[in-house]
């Protein structure tokens, strides 16, 4: 599994306000300007205990990717980057914050060596309205897991679940105008949603991920045996900032998958209106909104339960990972219950977080919501939740590393330079590390070699031994070498 970050870029001059001439030059300027330790924010680095171990080394950049296996590319007005595999949720949430801090590593690096572009922010979230046009920007934040193809067929039994993980998965959202114009308009509640996506989803399935937006993406590209394997490209979510959000988000997910490929039992009625279902969560959350089943009625937090009771009875007890998702399911959706905002759940939970950090901000301001100023001044600490570097992004102001956890800044540090070790991204990433200028092309699902030296073929693999992987990478042998392990194992093609 992994994940895609599109990314929001903003400028300081009116000219580059929207991001676009920046974001089209980003990928080569750092392919011919790699980036290393001294690059990163002082404020992340500060926060690690392992810096020296990475002194002196460079972040290859080589046909796209970097040495860790993600990919960083332009996209249709944003640049994107699309994280390793990997192989548990602990990783996973660790590689989502390692990509931040590269992302904004290469925005303050192109921003010394061209001034002339101005200051340059950018944003994990949703959506932006140019201050000028008034246009609406939106960009995504992608989920990919992979999936037996045969669970294909089953995957209705997603969709209540993808509508309802919202009330721990949404990041959370202020809006300047009420939601309903017949409530209390001082009421914060009235202008908080829970998902800013959610707005933006239209159909239950389509291929489209720019028009047309759906629950669940048809798109069916595996980067893998594809006779086996489908890709499950979900484009519902938000983005979020606290990793325990993002790795519950991907956890339960993956636990649901599981469910379809594994349960031949497993059933749960459908939802009468997916898309509407979503979009009233969102703007109303409540535990007590019911949605609409055939017959009956259903709370969020009763679908929910109905997901997390079936995967505690067929997968409890597996392994550590597999407990730690279940055990902290269950938590979250315990807390929700309580009324107001949790207080477990802040610097853990997104919504949660922001709730907490807006709600205080509203006290200390003596902002009136009743006023448009108040809002849309409310509105730009909103944005800056969501601002990934450190010295403007609110959750990063929480006392200790919550933001990071079940990681922790070493582990994300470790993400930087190195690959998921348990995951196929490990034998893209040795020769990216250590033999870059020996490659000659990388796709996800293999490695090309200069001078006749062979192909290495990742499409028929998922999983890597990481005590194995961790020591070639400790080790460090020749490229010779490594090509004759692969070579040992099937995968090298001459």
């Amino acid at each position: 599994m992994g994940g895609e970050t599109e990314i929001g870029l903003t400028s300081s001059k009116d000219q580059y306000i929207d991001g676009v001439a920046i974001a089209e030059k980003l990928p080569e300027f750092i392919a011919n300007n790699p980036l290393t330790l001294e690059d990163f924010d002082p404020l992340f680095l500060k926060r690690c205990d392992t810096v020296e171990r990475f002194r002196g080394e460079v972040l290859n950049f080589v046909s796209g990717f970097f040495q860790g296996g993600d990919r960083f590319y332009y996209d249709v007005k944003h640049v994107e980057i699309s994280w390793r595999e990997s192989d548990n949720v602990f990783d996973l949430a660790a590689s989502d914050h390692a990509t931040t801090r590269i992302l904004d590593a290469i925005f303050k690096k192109f921003q010394r060596a061209h001034p002339e572009y101005g200051e340059i922010s950018g944003f994990k979230d949703n959506a932006a309205v140019h201050p000028d046009s008034g246009k609406l920007t939106t960009w995504g934040a992608h989920e990919n897991y992979l999936m037996d193809r045969d669970a294909w067929e089953k995957r209705d039994l997603l969709i209540p679940f993808l509508v309802t993980r919202q009330i721990f998965a949404g990041p959370g959202a202020f809006k300047t105008d009420p939601i309903d114009q017949e409530r209390q308009t001082k009421s914060f509640a009235n202008y908080f949603e829970l998902s800013e996506r959610a707005g933006h989803i239209q159909t239950i399935e389509s291929l489209e991920s720019m028009s047309n937006r759906a629950i669940i993406n048809t798109r069916d590209e595996p980067h893998i045996n594809n006779q086996r394997y489908r890709r499950l490209h979900l484009i519902v979510g938000d983005h979020n900032i606290c990793a325990y959000t993002t790795a519950l988000k991907f956890g339960t997910t993956h636990l649901v998958l599981r469910l379809l490929e594994e349960d031949e039992s497993f059933s749960v009625s459908p939802l009468q209106d997916p898309v509407q279902s979503l979009q009233s969560l969102s703007l109303q959350p409540t535990l007590g909104l019911s949605l609409k089943i055939p017959h009956e009625t259903r709370t969020a937090l009763q679908i929910q339960r109905i997901y997390l009771n079936r995967a505690k009875e067929l997968f409890y007890g597996e392994n550590g990972q597999t407990d730690w998702i279940l055990d902290n399911w269950e938590f979250v959706l315990n807390q929700l219950s309580i009324k107001g905002i949790p207080k477990s759940l802040v610097g853990l939970i997104d919504r949660f977080t922001k709730e907490e950090i807006l709600r205080r901000i509203l006290r200390e301001f003596d902002l009136d919501l009743s006023k448009a100023e108040d809002r849309f001044h409310l509105k730009g600490y909103d944005k800056s939740y969501a601002n990934i570097d450190m010295s403007w992004g609110l959750p990063f102001v929480y006392p200790g590393n919550t933001v990071y956890f079940p990681s922790n800044p070493d582990e994300v540090l470790e993400k930087i330079f190195r690959p998921s070790y348990g995951s196929r991204s490990s034998l893209r990433s040795f020769p990216l590390t250590f033999y870059p200028e020996e490659i000659s092309t990388v796709s996800w699902n293999s490695v090309s070699f200069k001078n006749g030296k062979g192909k290495l073929d990742l499409n028929d693999i998922v999983f890597t031994d990481p005590g194995i992987m961790q020591d070639l990478f400790d080790r460090k042998p020749s490229l010779e070498d490594f090509l004759a392990f692969c070579d040992n194992k099937g995968l090298l093609k001459r």
